[in-house]
Parts: C-alpha cells; structure tokens; sequence
C-alpha cells in the first residue's frame, strides 16, 4: 500500500515537476507565515505535566504566597540617608504601581517589598538565635540553679555561708552574662545594608517563579523603568540602583542560551554545507538537499504552530540536531 503510494508521488512529480515546485513554493510561504507566530514558552514548569501532584501543589502555593525567590535591588551610594530614602521611594513606588495595575486588570509583578527588618521581632526572639555552646552555658547554669533551689526547700538544709554580699555579687554576674540581655541589647541591623554602608539591598518579591523567563524579562523592565522614575523625580544625590539575584541571573542564563542556539545553527549549517559540497563535489547539491530541508522544517514549525501554538525551552533547541539528522540521511540515500 505505501510502495504503490510512493510511486504513484514518483510519478505525479515526475510528470508535472514545474506544477509541484510552484506548489512546494506555495505551501512553503504560507507555512512560514504561520511558522513566525510560533512561540517559545520559557518557563522550565510547562516541561511537566500540567495535573501531577506536584505541579498543582506549586501553582497552589504561587496564588497564596507568590515565588519563593526574591529580585535584589542594589542602591548604590556615598550617603547612606539618601540610599535609604531612595529605598523607600522604591517600595512605596512599586506597590503604588502595584494597585494601579489592578485595578487596570494588567500583569501583577510585585508582591511585596522589603528593605528592612522589624527589631523587636528579633530582639523579643533573642535566645533562638543562640549558639550550641550557648545554650549549653545557659542548661548549665538553670541546671545548677534548679539545684540549689531543690536544697533550699530541703528542711534538713542548712546554709553555712552566710555572706549575703558575695551571694548578691553572684547574683549580679549572673545578670550581667545572661545571654538573653546580650542578644536583646546587641548589634541588629535596621536596613539590609553592607557592613561600610556603600550597598543597600531592597527585596523584591515577585508574584511568580524565576522559572518563566518571560515573566523574568517583563518583571526586570518593569523594575528599571519604576526605578528610573524614582531616580528622576527625587533628589537623592549621587545614588544608583541596579538589579541582581536568581531572576536576573536567570536571564542572564537565558541570554547564554540564546547565544549558543545562534551560534549552533549557524555552524551546523557553514557544516553541513561543507559536507555536502564535499561528498557530492557539486554546488548544485547543496541547493538540492538544503532547499527541501529548509521547507521540511518550515512545514514542521507551521503544523506545531497550528497544533500547540508555541514550543518548550526543549523543542527549540532541537533543530540544529534535526538539521544535521535529516540532511546527513538525505545525502547517504
């Protein structure tokens, strides 16, 4: 049945090649009209199935407390009051443009924003931030002094020092080394700010997983631009801003990728070519493997277009391979 198929192309393109070629021709254009509106999602999340456990669970936990990762942004500057006043114009300018943007019905970016801790949490929490050896220095001391107390209440006990002074200076060292005062009077700091106070870190935390690079491109622009008005609408010195953490270094990764697909494609064409011309010895060969490739694939993209509407980070890399699969065949048959 496919062998009385195939031959029975054979002979329709052999009797009317000029009609095929045209048609080819047609059908070629018309695919890479549909093949140029074909997308790229870039959120590593669509590679899994939509209605597993797991992703569920994921899209359930982004609605109620967003992403998990935060959008750093670095106030740069000799004043430390005005690097702290540009912070705060930042967050109240984001959260400003935050409502605005809800009340439109457009993409929602930021969840909150953060630039500074709240003290007396920490100070109200000091001991669960000690050290093993401190704690074991603090069970020590309730230790022996359970002890004593258990003596005391013994009615057979009797005290045999009655210096009263040296059991208040006791008393009083006792006080001075409890760790819980230490921590609760110690050096917290206010601001997310370096050590010589020259980086002042806000915290942005957006609605959505560093995962979709998209949203990563979107969420980084929107960030600038906010922060660019900040900038030009305040008077805060000599003080600059720029953007770090997993969503900017994810596109930083993103453009690496993109990079390296150009770079593939095109050396796997410059080889194929050579290939080509090297095995058949004839420039005419190079037209009549590349030109039925290059139309193969161009139907491939129109049909995934017209079927799926966009490919994964996977699908899109896999043409450089497919390529070389396909014109290699070619050849050898």
């Amino acid at each position: 049945m496919i062998e009385r198929f195939l031959k029975f192309l054979a002979t329709l393109v052999y009797r009317f090649p000029v009609w095929i070629l045209v048609l080819a021709l047609l059908l070629t254009v018309g695919a890479g009209y549909y093949a140029s509106k074909l997308k790229i999602k870039t959120n590593i999340g669509d590679l899994l199935p939509e209605h597993t456990f797991s992703v569920t669970n994921l899209e359930k936990t982004m609605k109620e407390i967003g992403a998990a990762g935060y959008l750093m942004v670095m106030v740069e500057g000799s004043e430390p009051a005005q690097m702290k006043a540009f912070g705060h114009a930042l967050k109240e300018a984001l959260l400003v443009h935050k409502e605005q943007r809800l009340k439109e019905g457009k993409e929602i970016f930021v969840q909150k924003v953060d630039l500074r801790n709240d003290i007396q949490y920490f100070k109200d929490r000091a001991l669960y931030f000690l050290s093993r050896d401190e704690l074991m220095e603090v069970w020590e001391k309730l230790d022996d002094r359970v002890r004593e107390e258990k003596l005391k209440a013994n009615p057979l006990y009797v005290d045999l020092d009655d210096d009263e002074a040296e059991e208040e200076d006791d008393d009083e060292v006792w006080r001075q080394k409890s760790l819980h005062q230490k921590y609760r009077t110690g050096d917290f700091k206010e601001y997310f700010i370096s050590d010589d106070e020259s980086v002042l870190g806000v915290l942005v935390k957006p609605t959505q997983s560093s995962s979709d690079l998209g949203f990563n491109q979107r969420l980084l622009h929107h960030v600038r631009i906010v922060g660019n008005e900040v900038i030009a609408a305040g008077k805060f010195g000599d003080t600059t801003f720029d953007l770090g953490g997993s969503y900017r270094n994810k596109m930083v990764e993103k453009q690496s990728i993109i990079n390296d697909l150009v770079r593939s494609m095109g050396t796997t064409m410059i080889l194929l070519t050579l290939l080509i011309t090297l095995y058949f010895r004839r420039l005419r060969a190079i037209v009549t493997v590349m030109v039925p490739l290059i139309m193969g694939i161009t139907w491939a993209l129109a049909v995934a277009q017209f079927k799926y509407g966009y490919l994964n980070m996977i699908t899109a890399f896999i043409f450089a391979v497919l390529l070389g699969w396909v014109s290699i065949s070619a050849s050898i048959s």
